[in-house]
């Protein structure tokens, strides 16, 4: 086997086990966003729908940000909801309630990757 194929053939190799890592590693946050929802939605929803801090929710065709009890968004977001899962696009119609502005960014953060 000449040197140019062994390189080629290693360097194939290299190429794929880097795809097969993202492939993993987006999997895996995938998971976690999803379980945090459900955590979210499932456990603390109906203590927290009364003191919430903050509730990021499907408005508009997009998302917004609402303050406590508001109807009105505090802010809006532009999210293309045809790209989410059906999962996803369940719980942000139902509203995802959190208390600090911390946890509503990290929620949004993760609606973004």
């Amino acid at each position: 086997m000449s040197k140019r194929n062994t390189f080629l053939m290693i360097l194939t190799a290299f190429a794929i086990s880097i795809f097969i890592t993202i492939m993993g590693f987006a999997n895996s946050l995938k998971g976690e966003r999803t379980r945090a929802a459900e955590n979210t939605s499932e456990s603390s929803l109906p203590q927290l729908t009364v003191s919430a801090g903050y509730c990021l929710k499907a408005y508009d065709g997009g998302l917004a940000v609402f303050r406590g009890s508001s109807k009105t968004p505090y802010k809006k977001l532009e999210f293309d909801l045809l790209t989410m899962t059906q999962e996803d696009k369940q719980l942000l119609e139902e509203g995802i309630y959190v208390n600090t502005e911390e946890e509503i960014r990290k929620l949004i953060e993760d609606y973004g990757s």
